[in-house]
């Protein structure tokens, strides 16, 4: 089995891909808007309707720490041992989150998207960003965005 080509991939054609992606840009947007830090959020998909939900906590450790638990309830999905409250209707989310990128020696900040769905399907997608500024912060993103992980099965 050949695995797939992640440089030709399609993101309208993969609902999975396609929901990493809208993650991935709405983190980056909100950190250009904002200068920065990301709040960690999920967004939840039923059917073609999104909704999202931030984590806003003390730390930003805690709120990655809510957005995996979540992740984790979507996948757990139907088997009743999920460990957050997830509508039994969603069928992916993607949770996004502030971090670091490691590339070619130098770390650099980055959002980083994970989508999973109810299959146990993962992608996760990343893209760095630079801050620039002393008093006015102002963020612009870095490259492209990079395939971190991808466990999707053809």
């Amino acid at each position: 089995m050949d695995s797939p080509d992640s440089t030709n991939a399609n993101p309208d054609a993969d609902p999975l891909l396609h929901l990493a992606f809208t993650g991935l840009d709405h983190a980056i947007d909100s950190v250009e808007a904002s200068g920065g830090p990301l709040i960690p959020f999920v967004l939840a998909r039923t059917g073609d309707r999104l909704s999202l939900q931030r984590f806003l906590t003390e730390r930003l450790e805690d709120g990655l720490a809510e957005v995996e638990q979540h992740l984790a309830a979507v996948i757990a999905g139907d088997r009743g041992d999920r460990t957050a409250e997830v509508d039994a209707d969603v069928d992916g989310a993607c949770g996004a989150w502030d971090g670091y990128l490691t590339v070619e020696g130098r770390r650099t900040d980055a959002v980083l998207a994970r989508a999973v769905d109810r299959t146990g399907a993962e992608v996760v997608l990343a893209q760095r960003y630079e801050v620039r500024g002393l008093l006015r912060k102002t963020a612009r993103r870095v490259g492209n965005a990079a395939l971190i992980a991808d466990n999707r099965r053809e």
